[in-house]
């Protein structure tokens, strides 16, 4: 910039004293014509704010626009130079050949769930604390607690890895942004192909006090196949509790099959609810255990009463104690308002005060 400020002055100061030197010999004293300007005007929907670098241009002359979008709910569709489209990023260059009016238009964001194969869980939780975590991931050779992770599933088929192209995009950086984002692998299924990709979100990125609006995400998963989400996030302040629903369910387990065994003292199970969707911002239990000592046995059967998250999965499991094992679980086998599905060890409720019922097998499987 000051070497063109420079440049610009140095030939207004040769041109005064050619005038000068000119005049001084008795020649034509007339000033030299100036450029036309032509006005830049500048046209913006309610929700960004756009500045031109100049309000005034010369024929041939570059005009920039700089635009920046206030509503995270919306985004840049066009910006458009006397009906002329200029793609940009945030920035939007033109040539002026007359008077130039910019006009910036926002469209809203629209949520999108599911498309091209890719889906964002239902069970997934969009409202994230600053420096909290539902889990942990590795970042690097280093375990990092502070990560948020959502589930993605793939529909595709033969999907061995992830496009390097895919990609995560925040519409409101200042709350989010987008170096917090990565997306990697997740399950593949018994021919080896990704079933599902993890979209992570390092939330000690996040800028510490009172957050903005919560921005849209936009992921990309480009390989041959694509598909595009937009998923809107809530970023709360630390230590912000999570608002969450809780009920009260009764879970039986059908011990009929392992009381009596040779291979363990029945006395020694404990039963376990493992909520899969928990956080460090939530009033909730993440591990509730039941130990068969304090439990009573009625037909062979033993039943507790355990906290619930509404929409959140839990996984389930029969220890026994001191053993680090486990007994192999089957389907529910009968219940209300809830379901228990062994393959995925997934149990979860859709209303308040339902029961479900388990049965136990006398296997052993290693936790």
């Amino acid at each position: 910039m000051n070497r063109k400020i420079f440049v610009l002055l140095a030939s207004v100061f040769a041109a005064a004293a050619a005038s000068a030197t000119l005049a001084a010999c008795g020649g034509n004293d007339e000033p030299p014509p100036e450029e036309k300007k032509y006005p830049v005007t500048v046209q913006a929907d309610e929700g960004c704010t756009a500045q031109a670098d100049k309000k005034q241009a010369e024929f041939g002359e570059s005009v920039t626009v700089t635009v920046t979008v206030t509503d995270p709910d919306m985004y840049i569709e066009g910006v458009y130079f006397n009906d002329t489209e200029v793609s940009g990023d945030g920035s939007y260059t033109y040539t002026v050949t007359g008077d130039t009016t910019v006009k910036v238009e926002l469209a809203a964001y629209e949520e999108v769930y599911s498309d091209g194969g890719v889906t964002f869980s239902s069970s997934n939780r969009t409202s994230v604390p600053v420096n909290g975590g539902n889990g942990g991931a590795w970042q690097g050779n280093e375990w990092v607690d502070e990560i948020w992770s959502w589930n993605v599933g793939l529909s595709w088929l033969y999907t061995a890895a992830l496009s390097d192209r895919s990609s995560v995009t925040s519409s409101n950086k200042s709350v989010a942004p987008d170096d917090a984002f990565t997306i990697e692998g997740g399950d593949k299924g018994s021919s080896a192909c990704f079933t599902s990709a993890a979209l992570l979100l390092h939330t000690r990125k996040l800028p510490p006090g009172p957050p903005g609006r919560g921005p849209f995400i936009q992921s990309n998963n480009t390989s041959s196949n694509r598909g595009t989400l937009y998923v809107k996030l809530e970023v709360t302040k630390e230590g912000t509790a999570a608002d969450i629903v809780k009920w009260t369910e009764s879970v039986t387990f059908d011990i009929s099959d392992v009381l009596g065994s040779d291979l363990f003292d029945a006395d020694k199970l404990y039963f376990q609810l493992v909520d899969k969707d928990y956080s460090s911002d939530m009033q909730s239990k993440e591990y509730q255990t039941f130990y068969m000592r304090d439990c009573t046995v009625t037909d062979g059967k033993v039943t507790v009463e355990a906290e619930y998250v509404e929409g959140h999965e839990y996984a389930v499991y029969v220890g026994i104690e001191g053993s680090g094992d486990s007994l192999v679980l089957g389907d529910n086998i009968n219940g209300t308002g809830g379901s228990y599905d062994h393959e995925q060890n997934v149990l979860t409720f859709q209303r308040d005060g339902g029961s479900i019922e388990i049965r136990v097998y006398d296997e052993r499987v290693m936790l």
